[in-house]
């Protein structure tokens, strides 16, 4: 019963992990165009950057997920920490972007006070 649930939760997170892709994937593009452009604004390449990134973490996360979710049902439990230790490279990725974190928020934010005008 309990490698039924995990597999029923892989599925779902490979699914969730797909729309990340695809929406990773257009904000590369979008990245690329901005990129193109020689008048963009470097706030802009860089709020479009911020995107594209938590899409990739998005994607990593949930694919670490489904590998763990697969894993877990399959193998003893004193291998589990080992299992579980994948999902470090997602939170070393957060701690390692959120060093941009609040110039981004404060980008966005001036973003929308110019668009509000």
């Amino acid at each position: 019963m309990v490698t039924i649930v995990l597999d029923l939760l892989a599925l779902s997170c490979a699914l969730a992990m797909v729309f990340y892709i695809r929406s990773a994937r257009h904000r590369q593009r979008f990245v690329r165009l901005i990129k193109g452009d020689p008048g963009t604004h470097p706030e802009a390449l860089a709020l479009a950057h911020a995107g594209y990134r938590k899409d990739v973490h998005g994607s990593v996360v949930y694919g670490l997920l489904v590998a763990v979710a697969l894993l877990v049902g399959r193998v003893d439990w004193a291998n589990i920490t080992i299992v579980l230790a994948l999902l470090a490279v997602p939170a070393v990725m957060s701690v390692w972007w959120a060093r941009t974190a609040l110039e981004e928020v404060r980008m966005a934010r001036n973003r929308y006070a110019l668009e509000r005008r």
